[in-house]
């Protein structure tokens, strides 16, 4: 078997050993533990056997000897007796009686050197000889000093010698001595990232999911790439179940941050083969690198820190120092910038802070944070340095004045100076929970908690405060332990309610104990309540006994007056005018028309900016998709989805929709792959899967991607179009129409309009492939009609467009619907409507159109049915096209702006570039299209002539 990335190294290796009595190398490989230097000396050597070169391994190794000549003679007379027999007695004899006398008078080394080479020389004479020798690290000097002397002499002789050496060489030392008598060092790096992925897969016998590939890479840190280190993780990950087998991917299934090397591994093997530090006994200086990770893995450790440590080791603070000397000299430790203490592989770190080592680390935590305080004061500390605030929540009890703690843990969290790493987050919720709730300052800590949370998107850590906020509630009898009960009210109804439903539509909360207050908390607030309601774009509700405050047909609230708030107008949170605008994107155009101009008019009089582009909110409804809605909604008052599950979800949808489906199906398996994934979701991110592997020719795929899938009176329009397709292209045309038609008059009943279009126009396809009567295409075709009348949306004007162009064989209704489609985005319905028109009016571009888009989305099925319609047409199928030149993601953006009007001031501002960025932005826009003015790029883009130019596939560039 091959051995992978290193097929450079192995043939100079191998160049080396055949130069044996010609050419006589001396060849160094030289690289970090578990880079396999042993690997390639072995992959060499295999490849010379059988040739004229006597390759050997000579062991100087051997345990029970000791170093210099007598280790050498060992090896060398071994050898010999191997290379030679009986006919090598006479020369090994010769060598005992000069080690003999070697031993007595060390005068007589100098003949044992000379007999040594007599006896290799002898073996040249037979065959070229070439020696390996592995493991020279672990030789000692006196050996190696020996070794050099007798490579010195045999060079006359041609023997070819090729050494394996760890680098550094010990304790820092970065060269072995016999490094300075190599012709030729050769490196040994770690794997590229490609040749990584190869190896994983060889040894697991299965792809490797990037998102996996690139977990690895990071908790690796400066063993990225070593082989053993990269195969050690893999294998602690798959035995303990972290490597689920999704798609039939290995996927990453358990946080980043849990992700550590086994006990055994070599890296803790280098520690602890260290040995002692003097004057330190035993495993002192492993004891320190497990308190040292333990006090990292809960906040930032400084140099200045290291102190600290001196009580909990039971050491002095030199004595420390020494110890924290030595572990950065071995590369165990790195001191970055300001000082600041890591483990170069966080995964090592994460296997010390999981050994059962006697060293608790929170009276460290608590020194540190008492010795900044004492110099400065509790705010004074928290505000010069922020990272004080994690070294007080893992000091835990051991701060005994909770004033103190709660004035650093504040002062921290205001002077933080990058709120989105959660550092600020997480210190307004540890002065929460210390905090008596009659404290003056608790509703205010309050607001600026949840209102950092939700302007950075970090919904799952708002779902963890749930305890803490529904202590609020007073609704069903809740106690309620907060300050006066009006000012508790307010807060629960105007803030804390919503912002949890907020947080819980994106990540959807575990099902927990039946007597769990939050759901009947949270859906006694109306405005709480209609939040919640939106998830059922995504299927079934989140709370299944929530009150109905909206008609599931997405009509209008009960509710007829806001409820007071306690964030102002313009805040993060959608308001109750705008949430009415997101429940009525489900359902008609009346309702939807009416929310929208309540919230324009809103939005003038308060001098905000108005929504525009509300078709978008309606899409996004169709897809499922959240956080797209809440973008086109909110604009920049919208933090983000953060690291919840919809952010991934909506990720997958622009890639399904912009026709990257290989980075599409990479998502779903990272959805797929995490337990604690909402079910709503997952089975959106399921249908897509589905839905993509259908059109590549893999129903079996696509069967097991919607196995999972439960079919319920909630199942929205997306998943029952999908199972439509899944139907069909699985043999089931008869069942694929009835039931499909049944899932259509379900939705129409439950007034849930998104999305049905995708249903119906997959309908209308399905009867026209199958022959189906006239009378069942018409009477969807009927529905369709009635389905922009009742909602008039531009997805369903679209599909309006394709569908009666394909029924009544009109081309020009096809074609202004896929120039609608070209603008929108949506690849896959563009490659129906491209097809359609190719088979409509025999026009080969439009079937070359067809072919290059199947071919970018690997659909072998449309390819298929392109094929069907070149033979039918008696065309022959078009070959595919060369790849043109895509626009960056950026320039997308930078068009999408000067087509809003923009100047490029506006452009520099809202997209974080430089003006001159910009301008260079625009060169190669107006190169690329051809396009020599702003007006004409914005016609062009407006029309969707532009979309050529679109990225592609994950492949394309994107930054």
């Amino acid at each position: 078997m091959a051995l992978l990335g290193r097929d450079a190294e192995v043939r100079e290796v191998r160049a080396a050993l055949e130069g044996a009595g010609t050419k006589g190398e001396v060849v160094v490989v030289r690289g970090p533990a578990g880079t396999g230097k042993t690997a390639v000396l072995e992959a060499a050597r295999s490849a010379v056997a059988g040739a004229t070169t006597k390759v050997a391994r000579l062991d100087l190794t051997a345990d029970g000897c000791p170093p210099g000549f007598e280790a050498v003679t060992q090896a060398v007379s071994e050898l010999v007796s191997r290379l030679l027999g009986e006919a090598g007695a006479q020369r090994i004899g010769a060598v005992r009686r000069s080690q003999a006398r070697a031993l007595r008078d060390p005068r007589h080394q100098h003949r044992l050197l000379l007999d040594l080479r007599d006896a290799l020389r002898a073996a040249t004479r037979i065959r070229p000889l070439a020696l390996l020798l592995d493991h020279m690290d672990a030789v000692p000097v006196e050996t190696g000093v020996v070794l050099g002397q007798l490579l010195r002499a045999l060079r006359p002789d041609m023997v070819s010698v090729v050494m394996a050496v760890r680098s550094p060489y010990l304790h820092g030392t970065e060269s072995c001595p016999l490094t300075g008598a190599a012709d030729r060092v050769i490196e040994l790096g770690p794997l590229p990232r490609e040749h990584v992925e190869s190896l994983i897969h060889r040894h697991l016998g299965k792809p490797v999911e990037p998102a996996l590939l690139a977990a690895l890479h990071r908790s690796l840190g400066s063993l990225a790439g070593n082989p053993r280190a990269v195969l050690e993780l893999v294998d602690a990950l798959r035995d303990r179940g972290g490597l689920p087998v999704v798609d039939g991917h290995v996927c990453l299934g358990v946080p980043e941050s849990e992700v550590r090397l086994p006990q055994d591994c070599g890296e803790l093997a280098r520690v602890t083969g260290l040995g002692p530090v003097p004057p330190f006994q035993g495993d002192t200086l492993l004891k320190a690198a497990a308190m040292l990770a333990r006090l990292d893995g809960a906040g930032q450790v400084m140099l200045d820190d290291v102190p600290r440590l001196a009580e909990a080791l039971g050491q002095s603070t030199a004595d420390v120092g020494r110890l924290l000397d030595r572990l950065v000299e071995e590369r165990v430790v790195e001191v970055g910038e300001e000082h600041r203490l890591r483990f170069s592989v966080p995964a090592f770190a994460a296997t010390l802070r999981d050994m059962d080592l006697e060293c608790d680390p929170a009276p460290s935590h608590a020194e540190i944070v008492r010795s900044a305080v004492d110099r400065v004061g509790a705010e004074a500390a928290g505000t010069l340095e922020p990272r004080l605030a994690d070294h007080v929540r893992a000091a835990g009890g051991l701060l005994l004045d909770t004033a103190s703690s709660v004035g650093l843990l504040l002062a921290a969290a205001r002077s933080d100076p990058c709120p989105r790493r959660g550092h600020s987050v997480s210190s307004r919720r540890a002065a929460l929970r210390l905090m008596s709730p009659r404290d003056e300052r608790f509703t205010g800590v309050v607001r600026e908690t949840i209102d950092t949370m939700l302007r950075h998107g970090d919904h799952t850590g708002l779902l963890e405060l749930d305890d803490l906020l529904v202590s609020f509630a007073r609704p069903r009898g809740l106690p309620v332990t907060g300050p006066a009960p009006a000012e508790t009210t307010a807060l629960w109804t105007g803030l804390l309610a919503p912002a949890s439903a907020f947080a819980a539509v994106h990540e959807e909360r575990p099902a927990g104990d039946p007597d769990d207050p939050w759901p009947a908390a949270v859906t006694a607030v109306p405005w709480a309540a209609q939040l919640l309601s939106i998830a059922r774009w995504q299927g079934d509700p989140p709370v299944p006994h929530a009150p109905r405050d909206a008609r599931d047909d997405g009509g209008e609230p009960v509710a007829d007056s806001d409820p007071p708030t306690a964030v102002p107008p313009g805040g993060p949170l959608p308001d109750p005018a705008e949430i009415r605008l997101l429940t009525a994107a489900a359902g008609p155009r009346a309702t939807f028309e009416a929310a929208l101009h309540a919230v324009q008019a809103r939005r003038a009089a308060g001098g905000l900016h108005p929504v525009t582009e509300p078709e978008r909110i309606r899409e996004a409804a169709g897809l499922g998709d959240c956080p797209t809605a809440f973008e086109v909604l909110l604009g920049e008052r919208y933090g983000g989805p953060g690291a919840a599950t919809a952010g991934l979800y909506q990720a997958l949808v622009r890639e399904y929709l912009t026709g990257s489906w290989d980075t599409a199906l990479s998502l779903a398996r990272q959805i797929e792959s995490w337990p604690g994934r909402g079910h709503r979701v997952r089975d959106l991110a399921r249908a897509l899967a589905a839905d993509i592997c259908c059109w590549r020719n893999e129903p079996a795929r696509a069967i097991a991607w919607l196995d999972g899938v439960a079919q319920t009176d909630g199942t929205p329009a997306l998943v029952r179009w999908v199972r439509c397709g899944v139907r069909y292209w699985t043999g089931q045309s008869d069942q694929a129409l009835e039931q499909g038609w049944q899932d259509y008059r379900t939705l129409w009943r439950q007034g849930r309009y998104a999305g049905l279009e995708r249903l119906l126009l997959r309908l209308q396809w399905v009867a026209a492939q199958q022959g189906g009567s006239d009378a069942y295409r018409a009477r969807v075709l009927e529905a369709i009609e009635q389905l922009y009348q009742e909602t008039g949306s531009r997805a369903s004007r679209e599909a309006l467009l394709l569908a009666r162009g394909a029924y009544r064989q009109d081309e020009s209704s096809v074609t202004r619907g896929l120039r609608l489609l070209r603008h929108r985005g949506d690849q896959f319905i563009q490659l129906h409507a491209s097809l359609t028109l190719a088979g409509m009016s025999a026009d080969e571009p439009w079937l070359a159109e067809t072919v290059d888009i199947a071919n970018r989305l690997s659909a072998r099925r449309i390819r298929q049915l392109a094929a069907e319609t070149a033979q039918d047409l008696g065309l022959p199928l078009p070959r595919r096209r060369a790849a043109r030149p895509a626009l960056t993601r950026p320039e997308l953006a930078v068009i999408d702006m000067v087509v809003s009007g923009a100047t490029n001031r506006q452009i520099a501002s809202r997209l974080a570039l430089s003006e001159k960025t910009v301008e260079t932005h625009l060169r190669r826009i107006f190169e690329l299209t051809g396009r020599r003015s702003r007006v004409e790029l914005a016609a062009a883009w407006l029309d969707g002539s532009l979309s050529r130019f679109a990225p592609r596939s994950a492949s394309d560039p994107v930054q």
